[in-house]
């Protein structure tokens, strides 16, 4: 009996501890499934936030494509009202297009030397156009428009107002860094003539302020164009203060909305967009005044003026701070390129509103700019440019005779070349234009600028010494 009583007991304490671990692994099991559900509902809840935020990146990356797309559409529409506003004013320089690079296209060109390059075409642009190339390191090459590619295997004649691949032949066979300007805009061929100030390369890049203002590498670019541009302005004259040639110039202001009793000088990349701008003036009352970015710093930065407005009224209008151009020209390579550079201002004879005999008038004198002329030495590419003057001098009726020569100003970087041509007054441009594209593919990064022979008053005494490169028999 006591043996079976202690069976009894060892079973009953066996169920006991059965029937704890049971409770235990009940317990674990349950302390398990609660561990599962929290680590359940975690990753949902990570899963619901990365597709929140995967859903609000989606919606922000087509906010920003939707804000790309209008502002590419309203600089088309801007472009394309300006331009064809412009090609049907009989003052017109004849500009068609301007085509911003926005890189290398990855389509393989027909011609084994060509290069292919993408961006927006404000304007027409036609196959077989000759065009002129603004880099970004201010040097200008023409080429030729081989082939024009509206999307793949769409090649077109003529094209306006789109995206475009095309295909150019030249002298270059290297690929045009981005943010190079493509334009029919004749460059500024002629020096110290307010109607020949055209700066393609700022107006090129403006049309895409909108879509680049934020990219830095188009940022630095612009400002680099702006800083080595030449602008024209409305300013006043009082001719009461005229006194051995030179008088009180007043320079035009408007108000700046984003400073209190902010004043700023606008300013134009040319004579057409100024003469847009004209109508709100009494003719009588203004004249052109040319400005250089140093003069333009200068006169920005004084008394109420916060700063300058480039093309205030169209078709894009950049707005440059005065805290943006004093850290300019803080720059020591600003210092460096344009130290002695002339911040007077001054206005040339015989522009609109400037009396007979006043060869200029200055708010404080212009220094005076020291000038000085070289002959050119025997260099293949001064033999290269003698050769095309004298080609298209032949090929050219209009042309009595032509030299060249080297040109130095104190106060701007290294020289430039100077051609001297004899042609009536009336074909200058054209003529200009023609020995420009002849010419300057053969520069590599030298300028080179057109002034006619009765403008230039040392010519007769030059080449009475220096032999004229052509002379009409």
């Amino acid at each position: 009996m006591a043996f079976w009583n202690k069976k009894k007991q060892d079973n009953d304490e066996e169920e006991k501890l059965n029937g704890q671990a049971a409770g235990v692994a009940d317990t674990a099991a349950d302390d398990m499934d609660e561990a599962m559900r929290a680590i359940t509902e975690a990753m949902d809840e990570e899963r619901a936030e990365q597709a929140e935020k995967a859903k609000e990146r989606a919606q922000e990356s087509e906010r920003i494509l939707k804000e790309m797309e209008e502002a590419r559409e309203r600089a088309l529409k801007t472009a394309s009202e300006y331009l064809s506003e412009s090609s049907g004013d009989e003052k017109s320089d004849g500009r068609k297009f301007y085509m911003m690079v926005e890189g290398p296209s990855d389509y393989a060109p027909k011609g084994e030397k060509n290069i292919m390059v993408e961006g927006n075409c404000y304007g027409k642009i036609n196959k077989g156009d000759e065009v002129f190339i603004y880099k970004p390191d201010y040097t200008v090459i023409t080429m030729k428009v081989e082939d024009i590619r509206t999307g793949p295997n769409l090649f077109a004649e003529t094209a306006e107002n789109k995206h475009l691949v095309i295909e150019l032949s030249g002298e270059n066979k290297e690929e045009l860094p981005r943010f190079s300007v493509i334009t029919d805009s004749v460059p500024d061929m002629m020096e110290q003539k307010h109607q020949q100030i055209t700066n393609p390369l700022i107006l090129g890049l403006s049309f895409e302020f909108n879509l680049y203002a934020a990219d830095k590498e188009f940022f630095s670019v612009l400002v680099g164009a702006i800083v080595h541009g030449q602008y024209v302005t409305h300013a006043k004259l009082d001719p009461s203060s005229i006194s051995k040639g030179k008088g009180k110039v007043s320079i035009m202001s408007i108000r700046d909305d984003s400073e209190q009793d902010g004043l700023l000088i606008p300013v134009f990349t040319d004579v057409y967009n100024m003469s847009r701008a004209r109508a709100k003036f009494k003719p009588e009352e203004v004249t052109v005044l040319p400005l250089s970015f140093p003069q333009l710093a200068e006169v920005s930065t004084t008394q109420k003026h916060t700063g300058f407005v480039i093309n205030p009224f169209g078709p894009v209008s950049i707005k440059i701070p005065a805290h943006l151009i004093n850290d300019i020209r803080r720059m020591e390579s600003y210092k460096k390129e344009f130290a002695g550079a002339d911040t007077g201002i001054s206005v040339n004879a015989g522009a609109p509103g400037v009396p007979a005999g006043v060869a200029a008038a200055a708010a404080g004198a212009p220094k005076a700019v020291r000038i000085e002329i070289m002959v050119p030495p025997e260099t293949p590419e001064y033999k290269a440019l003698r050769g095309a003057l004298l080609k298209q001098c032949q090929a050219d009726p209009n042309i009595r005779r032509a030299g060249i020569v080297i040109r130095k100003e104190q106060g701007r970087r290294g020289t430039h070349y100077l051609c001297i041509v004899d042609c009536p007054e009336n074909v200058e441009k054209e003529t200009f234009t023609k020995l420009f594209i002849a010419m300057k593919p053969l520069t590599g990064n030298h300028q080179i600028v057109f002034e006619r022979y009765d403008t230039v008053v040392f010519a007769d005494d030059y080449f009475s010494k220096q032999k004229l490169i052509y002379e009409k028999k």
